[in-house]
């Protein structure tokens, strides 16, 4: 008798545990990041949400001073049965000392379908925020549960001898974030 129960109560409590910790793997994600780039390659680390919609990246050579630096990535994006990306935005921040710019080109493709967009950003002085949203442009591209690649060319170019600019942060978080939601299609 002790026994039985003791089975029991253990596929009880196993049965609960796997109804109540989520399953990744089912929802919409981001995926591992490649990276390559003289501003990246190497010396970038990322990092995920525990429901994997955040994805954050920390550079330390992203650095032009003079120089130009680039970096290059491409995000894998899982898209749920029946959703659709509702949100997708990505966020930089850094430092700026002189003037600089920095340069995103964007590409998601889907189903054999592409479609790119260009963002410019000049900056004079201290520190930046910048947002982009890309939601517009994944809806667009994607078809209603189907998977998406984010291709990301991002270079950032100082003005002149004496001004640098960097993408990263004062605190040691990211300096790149990006953030996904879906919606029912």
């Amino acid at each position: 008798m002790k026994i039985t129960s003791l089975l029991i109560t253990t596929t009880y409590c196993f049965s609960l545990l796997a109804w109540s910790t989520p399953s990744y793997a089912q929802d919409g994600q981001f995926g591992a990041p490649i990276m390559k780039g003289s501003g990246c390659s190497g010396s970038s680390k990322y990092s995920l949400t525990p429901n994997k919609k955040t994805l954050s990246i920390s550079f330390k050579k992203f650095i032009a001073s003079p120089s130009n630096k680039s970096c290059s990535l491409t995000i894998p994006i899982t898209v749920p049965a029946g959703m659709r990306v509702s949100t997708l935005t990505a966020n930089y921040q850094g430092f700026v000392k002189g003037k600089g710019e920095l340069k995103r080109s964007y590409k998601i493709s889907g189903s054999g379908k592409t479609k790119q967009n260009n963002f410019t950003k000049n900056k004079e002085g201290d520190s930046y925020y910048i947002k982009d949203n890309l939601a517009g442009m994944s809806k667009k591209v994607s078809k209603c549960g189907e998977n998406m690649v984010l291709k990301i060319n991002a270079r950032v170019k100082a003005s002149n001898s004496s001004s640098s600019i960097s993408v990263d942060s004062s605190n040691s978080s990211s300096g790149a974030i990006f953030h996904l939601q879906y919606k029912s299609c």
